[in-house]
């Protein structure tokens, strides 16, 4: 059987290809040590045992966790300025249109708020689809370019599913800042394929930016925060398996290192995957055959009855006659028992319905409409009351989806997974002409602004008129394009707030104007997905404007080619884009504030977007669509530019 030497280590036949099983590890150590004289060394029996070990068998590929050390920004490119936020006196635009073939404007000097540090211009150059299709680099979209997924799908017991844990799991929801979140996955959002194409037709995948008649446009860490509520602090996101060594490992204090809800997901996987085998393809376990699992009960009482696989009412969420944003469990949402036949804890019940909630709703990505086994780890912290930070994964894998269908070849044929809810929802607050609104005001004013989309109706403009506006908001917005994403901003100081990153003030004691900081702040948004790991440059000082500050030239600061991303640098991006208590001063623009663009950006805006567009005659006819209007009046000649009042 073996032999055991304490001073020596021991050894042990070869056990099956895929490794021994629990049982024959403690078989083995109570072999070795039948007195419990080296108890001392059973925790590293045990390590030794399962370190080439693998119970489930290749399902899933294995990594190990990254090390996120806490002061590991050193070799990050970016310096800290002495504030984020800089005033000056200077000319802005008040307004401009466009008279044939020049352009003439309005303009006014002014005090003005800048997003900083102050530094060279950025020269970052521009691609956009609009002109690769114009010169026949990349083919046009198709009629029936809807390949793209990513946009929501209804399953077979899941508005049950959500309901009872909003209903039951709420205290532990809103400690994780959930709640919100997960309240908006019970509703179903517009797809808008027209809107889509005129939006990623005109997005830029070198700075991740929107561009517009007068500037450019984002979508921020900030903003995805307001519209959907997913929490900016907290431990970072990653996704993957753990190996068997750290899986069912022992900790020095005898304690697991994880705990048995998490091993139960993999347990609960590897039994449905088994079960229901995908013909030539890996095994993967399905939105639906997920569900169907824990709500076993929902799908027996459901039969021939569609309202089951339909989303929530938004004017009824839990379904009980009431326009409410929260039910106690008290009877209106029924019990588990009468949803599942499982006899499961609520943790376990919580994490597996959290797995399913990341993949469906916050971290959209491939495969769609199946569970990603990495998402097990945080889906088990949030349910046992750990935070976890994911706005920011949400918007790195929203900018790398636009980045993939933007290079593509052929755009109306890539297999990207594309969250359409949140391009939708952020599209839909600045461009109000396409939706009507069906959840009732009073629920709107106390949740993220995605809910103004919630079951919403589309209006579905032709495709002239579309790409008019955006060309119209563009100009338009230079005076009437109020800021939307205000929630929780503080209104009683005049024009604004100073505000100092103090090491000594927590993140908890000013949430808000925290999180407003980490995302007027340039960086890299990094994402982990098993073997995948990338980093998406973010350059908010871009769209100041967005945030209240007045826009001038932006500079560049960071390389928006990140160097290859290993899990050193991953582990640093996390860190240097969350990072507090720097003791930088900036400023918050009262809600109410509007940026305004200077008469230098839009000089300098005109001539990068002039440069891009240097487009024949010709190459304009060839294009059979209408894309090329929305940019391409940029370039035009310039004439009398701009006339004082």
């Amino acid at each position: 059987m073996g032999h055991f030497d304490p001073t020596r280590g021991f050894s042990f036949v070869r056990f099956s290809p895929y490794g021994p099983s629990d049982q024959e590890i403690n078989d083995r150590i109570r072999y070795l040590d039948p007195d419990n004289h080296y108890q001392a060394l059973h925790r590293h029996w045990r390590d030794r045992m399962l370190l080439d070990r693998d119970i489930y068998r290749g399902l899933y590929v294995r990594h190990r966790r990254t090390h996120f050390g806490r002061n590991s920004t050193s070799s990050l490119p970016i310096a800290e300025p002495a504030s984020w936020t800089f005033s000056r006196r200077t000319q802005i635009v008040t307004h401009f249109s466009e008279a044939g073939n020049s352009w003439s404007g309005v303009t006014r000097e002014r005090d003005c708020i800048f997003l900083g540090p102050a530094g060279r211009p950025d020269p970052s150059p521009v691609h956009l689809l609009s002109t690769e299709m114009m010169t026949g680099r990349v083919m046009p979209w198709s009629p029936d370019f809807l390949r793209l997924s990513g946009h929501l799908e209804v399953s077979l017991g899941q508005v049950e599913w959500t309901r009872y844990v909003l209903s039951h799991m709420s205290d532990l929801l809103r400690h994780v800042h959930l709640y919100e979140g997960i309240f908006l996955s019970l509703f179903d959002y517009p797809h808008d394929p027209i809107l889509f194409r005129a939006f990623a037709t005109n997005w830029n995948y070198i700075t991740n930016t929107l561009f517009l008649a007068d500037r450019e446009m984002t979508i921020t860490i900030w903003e995805i925060f307001q519209l959907t509520g997913l929490p900016i602090f907290g431990r970072p996101y990653e996704e993957w398996v753990p190996p068997d060594a750290d899986l069912f490992g022992i900790r020095s204090n005898g304690q697991p290192r994880y705990p048995d809800s998490l091993r139960q997901m993999y347990d609960i996987y590897y039994g449905i995957a088994a079960t229901h085998p995908r013909d030539g393809f890996h095994p993967m376990v399905s939105f639906r055959n997920w569900i169907r699992f824990f709500m076993n009960r929902v799908l027996t009482e459901s039969s021939g009855n569609s309202r089951h696989g339909s989303f929530a009412n938004p004017a009824d969420p839990f379904g009980i006659g009431r326009a409410i944003v929260s039910v106690d469990a008290t009877g209106s949402v029924p019990d588990f028992e009468r949803l599942s036949s499982r006899v499961l804890d609520d943790e376990t019940i919580l994490t597996a319905f959290l797995a399913w909630w990341l993949c469906h709703f916050a971290v959209v990505s491939r495969p769609t409409g199946y569970i990603r086994p990495g998402v097990f780890v945080m889906a088990n912290a949030l349910a046992r009351g750990i935070r976890v930070s994911l706005a920011i994964p949400a918007l790195a894998t929203l900018y790398r989806s636009l980045r993939e269908v933007t290079t593509s070849r052929d755009p109306s044929a890539s297999h990207v997974a594309v969250p359409f809810h949140l391009i939708n929802g952020w599209l839909y607050a600045y461009w109000r002409d396409f939706h009507g609104v069906v959840m009732p005001t009073d629920l709107t004013r106390r949740l993220p602004f995605l809910a103004h989309l919630a079951g919403a109706s589309v209006f579905p403009p032709d495709q002239i008129r579309t790409h008019f506006l955006f060309w119209w908001r563009g100009r338009a917005a230079t005076h009437t394009c109020p800021r939307v994403f205000v929630r929780g901003l503080p209104t009683s100081f005049g024009e604004g707030i100073f505000v100092r990153d103090d090491p000594l003030v927590s993140r908890d004691d000013w949430p808000i104007l925290m999180a407003f900081m980490v995302s007027f702040r340039e960086g890299f948004l990094p994402h982990r997905q098993d073997d995948e790991i990338f980093a998406e440059p973010y350059c908010p000082q871009r769209v100041a404007w967005q945030f209240g500050f007045d826009q001038g030239i932006p500079s560049l600061s960071i390389p928006l080619r990140p160097p290859r991303v290993s899990l050193t640098s991953f582990s640093e991006y996390w860190l240097f884009i969350l990072r507090t208590g720097t003791g930088i001063g900036f400023f918050v623009p009262h809600p109410s504030r509007i940026g305004h663009v200077t008469v230098q950006y839009l000089q300098w805006y005109r001539d990068l977007v002039g440069a891009h567009h240097s487009l024949s005659e010709g190459d304009l006819r060839r294009c059979p669509y209408d894309d090329w209007f929305v940019l391409v009046g940029s370039a035009r000649p310039r004439g009398g530019f701009f006339h004082h009042p």
